[in-house]
């Protein structure tokens, strides 16, 4: 029977109807003092919200004992994570994430983890797996061999770890012979056959002495079909960006149950640290006793903090066009500003690759933490050759309402398709985060 939250969760409901509040309160802090002072701990999420899976993630990582190794495993709803140094607009179609009638039938949630890495998309057919040690026990293959220890058990004898630290499914068809141990290499692992499945990414996360390691493992997701068209981003050949760009590989489920890998996976992590019968099964731990921690709850309203989100993006460039994107100088954004328009047509020069076209605006953003530092829009007539100018600067992209009140005189609905306005999210914050996060 695969795991799910809502079995748990009403296991937990039935035995609240017996326990105190004091009995509560004493559990919630006996939490806390195991994991600020066991060697070894192993938690099993019975919430599938993101946000407070990630926060609760970012506590074991800060306040568990040096030396200690933790094992976390958690299954999110619907989700879009990107990673702490990625680019919103280049790594997520934010209008699909936003429509009503999505794909997939299901809110999807958009948010920015502390790790690095690219960006993924959970559902409830995919299990979340982390690994904390010490920084000195850490590999960037070690756990990931663990994981594919545990498939290998499930009888997914496809599975290894590939030169980019993923887990992938090999598709060749001969066999050849390996040894079980070898993780990175399988009977059809075919070097120029077939291109293997990913099934599982990974990012880190490395701090005073510690190491975390999560990943994630597709293992009967429904929406194989959709991920690409969320991790899909319309505004990509528009933009020149800093920061991690996601690597796009085809994927595939492994066909195992939740409960099935989670207990394999345990089984091995038991195993690499060598932990025995001081080692027992997973603690299973819900959303209340997560959030009754404060730093827990104070994490996870950052996390679905819409600041938090859009202006932590390294700084990008914006242009009209897709074509080369060149740096405009300081110079040009003096001239424009003049509104002069034959010296606007010399600073028009630095702006190669501007579409300009009748009635329409061609647009050059320079975008630092989310906001506007300076924006420059113009249009041109096609019939007498006349073009204006106008600027834009200290505003945040993602609370833009319309473009329309922007650029009043020119019809700006092609700018909407590039650049979707987000801001009545403020408003909506359930445009990214479905009411059930709203308690965070």
């Amino acid at each position: 029977m695969p795991f799910t939250s809502n079995s748990f969760q009403r296991f937990v409901l039935t035995c609240s109807r017996t326990t105190t509040a004091y009995q509560v309160r004493f559990l919630h802090s006996n939490i806390r003092q195991r994991i600020s002072s066991s060697k070894f701990q192993s938690y099993l999420s019975a919430s599938d919200v993101p946000f407070v899976n990630l926060a609760f993630e970012q506590y074991l990582l800060k306040e568990s004992p040096l030396d200690s190794v933790i094992l976390f495993l958690y299954i999110n709803r619907p989700s879009v994570i990107i990673g702490s140094n990625q680019n919103p607009w280049l790594e997520v179609n934010l209008r699909l994430l936003r429509q009503t009638n999505s794909p997939i039938n299901e809110h999807v949630d958009l948010v920015r983890r502390h790790s690095g890495g690219g960006a993924v998309f959970h559902d409830h057919g995919n299990v979340n797996w982390t690994v904390i040690c010490p920084s000195s026990r850490f590999t960037r293959d070690r756990h990931a061999e663990m994981v594919v220890r545990a498939m290998q058990k499930l009888g997914v004898d496809r599975a290894r770890v590939n030169e980019r630290h993923d887990i992938v499914l090999d598709q060749g068809d001969s066999r050849i012979s390996v040894t079980r141990e070898n993780a990175h290499c399988t009977p059809f692992t075919a070097p120029n056959g077939p291109t293997p499945l990913k099934v599982s990414g990974s990012a880190y996360k490395l701090v005073r002495g510690r190491a975390l390691h999560h990943g994630t493992c597709l293992l009967d997701s429904p929406n194989l079909e959709s991920i690409g068209r969320f991790l899909h981003s319309p505004t990509k050949p528009f933009i020149r960006a800093k920061g991690v760009e996601s690597v796009r590989s085809p994927v595939s489920n492994i066909g195992a149950s939740s409960s099935d890998f989670t207990r394999a996976v345990r089984e091995e992590f038991g195993a690499l640290y060598n932990i025995g019968d001081q080692f027992g099964g997973l603690d299973p731990i819900d959303g209340p006793e997560m959030l009754d921690i404060q730093a827990v709850r104070e994490t996870g309203s950052r996390l679905k903090d819409l600041e938090w989100i859009f202006t932590r993006t390294p700084q990008f460039e914006i242009s009209a066009s897709p074509s080369e994107i060149n740096s405009v100088s300081n110079e040009a954004f003096e001239l424009a500003e003049e509104k002069s328009v034959g010296r606007f047509a010399r600073a028009s020069e630095h702006y190669q690759g501007l579409i300009f076209c009748k009635n329409q605006a061609g647009i050059f953003f320079q975008v630092r933490n989310g906001i506007i530092s300076k924006g420059i829009r113009c249009t041109a007539s096609a019939l007498d050759g006349e073009i204006s100018s106008g600027l834009i600067e200290n505003v945040k992209l993602h609370e833009i309402e319309e473009w329309e009140a922007l650029f009043p005189k020119c019809d700006a609905q092609w700018l909407n398709s590039v650049l979707p306005p987000l801001a009545y999210d403020r408003k909506r914050p359930e445009t990214f985060h479905s009411a059930a996060s709203q308690a965070i």
